[in-house]
């Protein structure tokens, strides 16, 4: 019983306060810097295109965070 003890207060102890934080990639924040294209019509076939809308707003992304080097013809 001691040792239980001894463990439970140790790891009582060794706890970290957890906290809840959002992470945002560079340029992106909660209502600026990211697009969402949605799937239109889920009963006319697209119900199997949700990787196309999630790739869609990666490249859109990306493409917006781009630039062109001035050197490009």
């Amino acid at each position: 019983m001691k040792r239980y003890c001894l463990i439970l207060a140790l790891a009582a102890m060794g706890c970290a306060q957890a906290e809840t934080v959002t992470q945002w990639v560079d340029g992106v924040g909660q209502t600026y810097g990211w697009t969402d294209y949605n799937k239109n019509d889920v009963k006319d076939g697209d119900d199997y295109m949700c990787w196309a809308a999630a790739a869609s707003n990666i490249i859109n992304w990306w493409q917006n965070r781009y630039e062109v080097p001035a050197a490009a013809p």
